[in-house]
C-alpha cells in the first residue's frame, strides 16, 4: 500500500509539472518561423497605402534581399486566403486554407494524428486540420476538387454560391494535422472568436499549378525564421523598409497557444492539488497500516522485557524488518510513478503533446521517495519504540482482537444510528456520514458545473461576444477604412464596431487590452 500510495503521488506530481509546462514545450516542438511581414509596393506612401493594393503585391524582391542575410534561416511566402472546396455529392462550399507558396510552413512542424504529412513535390496530395475533418466530414483517403477564389470573387458584394470561377484541381487528403485552433475548446454554431477553424494546408505546387496571381488571398505574407538572439523585427524592416505595411514578431503558434495558457495552468493546478491530497490519504491511510502491523509486536514485549532487553535494544532488533518494508516501498514508488506519469499531462496539454514517455524525473522522485521512506521508517520504528517503553506492571497495554466480517460502507452508517454508541464511536459515525454526503455532493456539483459551462460556451454574449462575425483584412488599423466600406455596401447589418487591442498593465500583471471603438458612417450599438 505504500508503494502504489508513494507511485500515485509520484505520478500525479510528474503530471502535474509535464501539464505545466506543455504550452512552452509545444511551441518549442513545432518550431514555427519567429515573424511575419505584409510589403506594400514600393510605389505606395506611407499616407497612401491601399490595403488592397498590399494584399496583391507579390513581394519576391524582399524575399530575395531576405535569403542574403546571415541571420536568416529561411524565408519564404506564405498567403492565408478563402478556396472553393467539393466534397463528393455535396455542393461547392467555402473552406480557409494556408499555401506554403514557398518552402517554408507557417505552422512549423504540426502533429500528425492520422495518415501522414504531404509529399514534397506534389500538388495533389493535401494536409487538413481535424476542424475541417469535422465541417465537411472528410478524412485519410478521400478525394475532393479544390477551386481558388479569384480575385473578382474576393471583391464582389455578391453571395457565394454556384460555380467557381476558378480551375477545380482534385486532390486527395493524406494526413490530418492537429492545428491551434483544434486544441481550441469547441464553440458550437460559433465563428466569432475564429473558434474550432477548419484549414487546408496546400503546397507551393499547388499554387504554381493554379498562378499565385489568379486566386485571392487575405495577404502576402513573407514568413522568416531567424537564427538565435537574432532581431526579427529589424530583419523583415530592412528588407523593405518604406514599404512595410504589416509587421509581426509573435510567430503563429506563440500568439494562437497564449489563449491556452491560462486553461493548462488551470489543470496543473487542478494535478498539483490532486497529488498533494493523495499524499494526504497516503500519510493518514497507510500511516494507519504501518501502525497496526508495528502494534502487533506488542504481545512480544514482556517476554522481550523479562529476558532483559532494552527498549534501544528493541527497536535496534526492528530496523531490519522495517528496512525490507522501506525498500519493497521505495521500489514499488519508484515503479508506480514512472508508469502512471505516461497517464499524463492532462486536458488539453495531452491534446498538445500526447502521452508523455514512461520514466522519472529526479528531483520529484527523490523528494517522494524521501517522504515514503519517512513515514515506513518514522510509524513502524516509533510505534515499535512507544511500545518497548509502555509498560502497567507486570502487563503490557494492548491486546490483539478478533476482527469481525465489516459490512459495506453504507451498511455500517445506517446501522450504527440504530445501535448505542459512545461519544467517540457517534463521532466516527457522523465523520462517515458526512463524508458520503460530501462525496455525493461533490458529484453532483461537478455534472452541475460541466452543465454550466456548456451553456456558457454555446451562448457567446455570455462571455462577451455580442457579435456574430469579426471581419478584418491584411494590415491590421490600416484596413479599416477598406472594410468600412465594404461593410456600409452590405444589407442586414445592424451594427458595428472596431475591435481594437494592445497590450496593458495591471500592476506587475501584463494582459491584453480590448477596446470597441465606433466605425465611421456605420450603425454603433455593440458593447462588451
Amino acid at each position: 500500500m505504500a508503494a502504489l500510495g508513494g507511485g500515485l503521488v509520484l505520478a500525479l506530481a510528474m503530471i502535474a509539472e509535464d501539464t505545466g509546462s506543455a504550452v512552452e514545450t509545444y511551441v518549442d516542438r513545432v518550431d514555427a518561423p519567429d515573424g511575419m511581414a505584409v510589403y506594400c509596393p514600393p510605389e505606395i506612401g506611407e499616407q497612401e497605402r491601399d490595403a488592397a493594393a498590399c494584399t496583391r503585391y507579390d513581394p519576391q524582391r524582399e524575399v530575395a534581399s531576405l535569403r542574403a542575410r546571415p541571420d536568416v534561416v529561411a524565408v519564404g511566402r506564405a498567403a492565408p486566403t478563402p478556396v472553393f472546396v467539393h466534397p463528393p455529392a455535396k455542393e461547392w462550399t467555402e473552406a480557409f486554407a494556408w499555401v506554403a507558396i514557398d518552402e517554408i510552413s507557417v505552422y512549423g512542424e504540426l502533429d500528425v494524428v492520422a495518415g501522414r504529412h504531404a509529399a514534397e513535390g506534389s500538388a495533389t496530395e493535401v494536409n487538413v486540420n481535424e476542424g475541417f475533418v469535422r465541417q465537411h466530414g472528410l478524412g485519410v483517403g478521400d478525394r475532393f476538387e479544390i477551386a481558388p477564389i479569384t480575385w473578382a470573387e474576393y471583391s464582389s458584394d455578391e453571395g457565394l454560391g454556384g460555380e467557381p470561377a476558378g480551375t477545380p484541381t482534385p486532390v486527395e487528403i493524406v494526413g490530418v494535422l492537429r492545428s491551434p485552433t483544434d486544441l481550441t475548446a469547441a464553440v458550437e454554431g460559433n465563428d466569432a472568436l475564429s473558434v474550432n477553424e477548419s484549414m487546408l494546408f496546400l503546397s507551393p505546387e499547388w499554387a504554381r499549378a493554379v498562378r499565385p496571381a489568379d486566386f485571392a488571398r487575405y495577404q502576402n505574407g513573407v514568413i522568416v525564421d531567424a537564427r538565435p538572439g537574432a532581431d526579427v523585427a529589424a530583419i523583415l524592416r530592412a528588407a523593405e523598409p518604406g514599404a512595410l505595411g504589416y509587421l509581426s514578431t509573435e510567430n503563429m503558434i506563440e500568439g494562437e497557444m497564449a489563449a491556452l495558457s491560462d486553461a493548462v495552468a488551470y489543470e496543473s493546478r487542478a494535478t498539483w492539488i490532486a497529488a498533494a491530497l493523495s499524499a494526504i490519504a497516503v500519510v493518514v491511510f497507510v500511516g494507519q497500516m504501518l501502525a497496526r502491523q508495528a502494534r502487533r509486536e506488542v504481545d512480544d514485549m514482556p517476554a522481550l522485557r523479562a529476558i532483559g532487553a532494552s527498549s534501544g535494544m528493541i527497536v535496534r532488533s526492528a530496523v531490519p524488518r522495517w528496512t525490507v518494508s522501506a525498500a519493497v516501498a521505495i521500489g514499488g514508488t519508484t515503479i508506480v510513478g514512472a508508469l502512471g506519469r505516461s497517464r499524463g499531462p492532462v486536458g488539453v496539454a495531452r491534446q498538445m503533446l500526447g502521452s508523455s514517455a514512461i520514466g522519472l524525473d529526479p528531483l520529484l522522485a527523490t523528494a517522494v521517495v524521501a517522504g515514503v521512506t519517512v513515514l515506513v521508517f518514522g510509524v513502524g520504528l516509533g510505534v515499535t519504540a512507544l511500545a518497548g517503553g509502555a509498560q502497567t506492571g507486570d502487563r503490557f497495554v494492548g491486546r490483539r482482537a478478533t476482527v469481525p466480517a465489516v459490512p459495506s460502507a453504507s451498511g455500517m452508517a445506517g446501522l450504527s444510528w440504530a445501535a448505542p454508541r459512545s461519544r467517540r464511536q457517534r463521532a466516527q459515525v457522523l465523520g462517515v456520514v458526512l463524508g458520503m454526503a460530501l462525496a455525493v455532493g461533490a458529484a453532483v456539483a461537478s455534472v452541475s458545473v460541466v452543465s454550466s459551462l456548456r451553456h456558457l460556451t454555446a451562448e457567446p454574449i455570455r462571455y462577451g461576444a455580442p457579435w456574430h462575425a469579426t471581419v478584418s483584412a491584411a494590415l491590421g488599423p490600416e484596413s479599416v477604412r477598406a472594410v468600412g466600406e465594404y461593410l456600409s455596401r452590405l444589407d442586414g447589418v445592424e451594427a458595428v464596431g472596431g475591435l481594437a487591442g494592445n497590450d496593458g498593465a495591471i500592476g506587475d500583471h501584463v494582459l491584453y487590452v480590448y477596446g470597441i471603438a465606433p466605425v465611421p458612417n456605420l450603425p454603433a450599438g455593440i458593447e462588451p
